[in-house]
């Protein structure tokens, strides 16, 4: 205990490990709900294979939208694992110049990739208390950290037009900086391509019939 009683500041080395290891759990806990949709996927292509052998098409449809549905948030999950991943390793690097210098330094790629996570529901909760944390150890702007505190339940539209609103605060371009660019898709175009997909899934399960 330190004078009064107060619990002395962790150091830079302590609050990486418990950064790191919260990182890891996520991980672990994505990674199951990955195998989950991998497992209900082979469930639902063989109730495709029943359904069809009976020439219920439209109830292969349905199961074909749901197998779709379970592949896209799959990708966001396996996009989400790697986020997490870069965030350990930007984490490990902060932690390095810290030991030179005693304390972290504030780092934009950090701000960028947290922003990133705070439109997923999987992470939101770690994602706020880990940027709180990383404001008070100095290594995001304390901008940036209440923000991320005032996003609640919204969507994914307006979480990164919001986190756009406070990079542009803090003068980051986060467009060009991360490669991607706000992008308007037709709802018609989504549903086309939604339907290309099941079509698809219907066809190479006819095949294997």
């Amino acid at each position: 205990m330190g004078l009064f009683g107060r619990k002395p500041t962790k150091t830079p080395e302590e609050l990486a490990a418990e950064w790191k290891e919260q990182l890891r759990a996520e991980q672990r806990e994505i990674k199951k709900t990955i195998r989950k949709i991998d497992s209900e996927e082979r469930k639902q292509k063989r109730e495709i294979q029943k359904v069809m052998k009976r020439g219920d098409k439209v109830s292969a449809r349905i199961l074909a939208k749901e197998v779709v549905s379970a592949r896209k948030t799959k990708t966001r999950l396996e996009s989400t694992v790697l986020q997490l991943s870069s965030i350990q390793m930007a984490v490990r690097q902060n932690l390095a110049q810290a030991r030179l210098s005693g304390a972290f330094s504030k780092s934009t790629e950090i701000m960028q990739m947290m922003g990133q996570l705070v439109s997923a529901p999987e992470c939101a909760k770690i994602c706020k208390n880990m940027t709180r944390e990383m404001e008070k150890a100095g290594i995001v702007e304390e901008m940036f950290a209440d923000a991320v505190d005032t996003i609640g339940d919204v969507d994914e539209t307006e979480v990164s037009a919001e986190m756009s609103k406070v990079f542009e605060g803090l003068g980051i371009d986060i467009a060009s900086k991360m490669g991607t660019a706000p992008v308007s898709t037709p709802t018609a175009k989504v549903e086309e391509t939604a339907d290309e997909e099941e079509d698809e899934l219907i066809r190479s399960i006819e095949a294997a019939l």
